[in-house]
């Protein structure tokens, strides 16, 4: 199943790729998180739902045509659990077991180096003895935690 935000930060859920440039794909266990982050001020920029040594669709765009390129990833290491929120975004708390890390300089889309600030909230799991089972539990406990701080952000902001 694919996952996609559109330019009105809806949701948009597929059983095929879809390359349209107003989409932005998004790993499907971490989209809603990402919506409602969205649609409470707190503008996301990257994001990842953690990946274990899988087969994973990238799409990227072609620097000399501008078309979406969609390539498989095979991963042979751990992509962990983050989201990387827009510049000058900041975050009133963070998820249970994440941490937070602050960035004042990037890079934009040609390569020149930008200041400003930008806040990554990232679930590490423990590097012991990991293996497959052990990874998925910690995503479950990194996505639990998660969902629960929305829910708490969207409660602080007095929504339903």
């Amino acid at each position: 199943m694919y996952s996609y935000l559109d330019k009105h930060n809806r949701i948009i859920a597929s059983d095929q790729e879809i390359t349209e440039e107003n989409l932005v794909a998004i790993d499907e266990n971490i989209a809603y998180a990402i919506q409602r982050l969205n649609e409470l001020g707190y503008a996301t920029a990257y994001s990842c739902e953690g990946h274990f040594g899988n087969v994973i669709n990238v799409c990227s765009t072609d620097e000399e045509t501008g078309e979406v390129v969609s390539k498989q990833l095979k991963m042979e290491h751990i992509a962990t659990t983050y989201i990387t929120f827009d510049n000058g975004i900041k975050l009133p708390s963070v998820p249970d077991g994440w941490a937070k890390e602050i960035s004042e300089t990037s890079y934009d889309e040609n390569n020149n180096l930008i200041k400003g600030y930008w806040e990554t909230i990232r679930f590490e799991p423990e590097m012991n003895d990991l293996n497959t089972l052990r990874f998925y539990l910690y995503k479950f406990k990194a996505l639990t935690n998660l969902y629960n701080w929305v829910n708490e952000l969207n409660n602080l902001r007095g929504n339903a």
